[in-house]
């Protein structure tokens, strides 16, 4: 279990997953990956302690959304979480994540105004398997880029994975190419510093 939340921790979440899938029997899957809008900048605003308060209420709104369901909830780390639905559709799945953004929409936590929706929001992806699947790892990437895609469309959404979808694929380039440039940025100011450093001495 994860101590700050009470809910299902990364570990058993991933090992139940891998456990599903090694036992498949071609069923009906959906997976959810959800991460909250701008946690950072709330974090960065309030502090840590605040930060894991909220994310002590946001498990608790999915928590009760998720009661009485048969659905696997979990943090998967951070500001994510990830909801596992056994038998359901994609668009069963899309309905009962979509109820769960707009539940916590109407969540007021002390602070969130400062959030450029003024308010509890979540983005997330969602991939749906019938049949065969051949890994766990390929089901939490796909559900992971349908997340990036939601997050690219302006956060507070919600966007099911499709292998066909082109504007998906360009986002996910762009992702890519972000994080690459990023890593660039990152060791040509090393460089730079080193170099500095070396003409000191």
């Amino acid at each position: 279990m994860d101590q700050l939340t009470g809910l299902y921790n990364h570990g058993y979440f991933k090992e139940l997953l891998e456990g599903l899938v090694k036992e498949q029997k071609g069923e009906k899957m959906s997976l959810a990956m959800i991460d909250i809008d701008d946690f950072n900048k709330y974090n960065g605003y309030f502090g840590h302690l605040q930060g894991d308060e909220l994310l002590k209420c946001f498990g608790l709104v999915l928590k009760e959304g998720c009661s009485g369901s048969k659905y696997t909830l979990a943090q998967y780390g951070g500001e994510e979480f990830t909801i596992l639905m056994p038998n359901t559709t994609e668009n069963d799945a899309f309905q009962f994540v979509d109820g769960l953004r707009k539940k916590m929409n109407d969540t007021y936590f002390k602070g969130v105004e400062i959030l450029p929706h003024g308010r509890l929001s979540f983005s997330a992806g969602i991939i749906y398997k019938e049949g065969m699947i051949d890994s766990s790892s390929e089901l939490l990437g796909q559900a992971d880029r349908a997340l990036y895609y939601a997050k690219a469309q302006g956060k507070n959404k919600i966007h099911l994975y499709d292998e066909k979808d082109v504007v998906q694929k360009n986002s996910m380039k762009k992702k890519k190419s972000s994080c690459l440039s990023s890593k660039l940025g990152f060791f040509s100011q090393r460089i730079l510093i080193i170099t500095r450093t070396a003409n000191l001495c």
